[in-house]
């Protein structure tokens, strides 16, 4: 995999956990 495949798929998996986060602690 090269570096920039694996900064992105990072960068969606904790933008997935931020608004996962946020809309837990909303409700």
């Amino acid at each position: 995999m090269e570096p920039q495949k694996l900064a992105l798929l990072a960068l969606i998996v904790v933008g997935a956990v931020c608004l996962g986060a946020l809309l837990l602690s909303n409700k």
